[in-house]
C-alpha cells in the first residue's frame, strides 16, 4: 500500500510540474483584433500603438496608423499565439509522469523488477502520446482572447 501512495505522489507531482509549464504555453502577442459597433461587425486588425481615454491607435499591416474613437469600439482582442515546445513539454511530462507511476505498480512474482519495466515502458510511451497531443494542439496556431481597456 505504502508503494501506491509514492505513485500516486509521484503521479501528482508530474501533473503540478506541468501546470506553470502549461501557462507559459501561450506567450503574448501584440496583434489584436479590433471588432467596430457600425453594425456590419467590420473588424480591423493591426498592432496596439497607443491608448489615449478617448482614441486607440493601430499600426496596421501595410505600416499606416489608425486612430480609432474608443466610443466606436465594441471589442479589443488580443493574439496569443501557442508555444509548441512547451506544449510538447507538457505533454510529455503530465502523460508520461502518470503512465510511469501506473507502470510502476505492475507486480509480476515470476518477473522481479518487471515494475521498472513497465514504468519505463509508460513513461516513454505516456511521454510521446503527450508529445504528439501537445503538438497537435498547438499546431492550431492560438487563439484570441478579449481584453478590456
Amino acid at each position: 500500500m505504502e508503494r501506491t501512495a509514492w505513485t500516486l505522489v509521484l503521479a501528482l507531482c508530474c501533473l503540478l510540474a506541468a501546470v506553470p509549464l502549461a501557462a507559459q504555453v501561450m506567450p503574448l502577442d501584440d496583434s489584436v483584433r479590433v471588432t467596430l459597433k457600425d453594425g456590419a461587425s467590420s473588424q480591423i486588425h493591426g498592432r496596439l500603438i497607443g491608448i489615449s481615454p478617448d482614441s486607440l491607435t493601430l499600426r496596421l499591416d501595410d505600416g499606416n496608423a489608425l486612430t480609432l474613437d474608443r466610443r466606436a469600439v465594441k471589442r479589443v482582442e488580443r493574439h496569443r499565439k501557442w508555444n509548441v515546445g512547451l506544449s510538447v513539454a507538457v505533454g510529455c511530462v503530465a502523460l508520461g509522469g502518470v503512465l510511469g507511476g501506473l507502470g510502476s505498480q505492475m507486480r509480476d512474482p515470476d518477473s522481479p523488477g518487471i515494475e521498472r519495466a513497465f514504468a519505463a515502458v509508460g513513461f516513454v510511451a505516456g511521454c510521446a502520446i503527450g508529445a504528439l497531443g501537445g503538438m497537435l494542439a498547438a499546431a492550431g496556431g492560438g487563439a484570441w482572447q478579449e481584453v478590456s481597456l
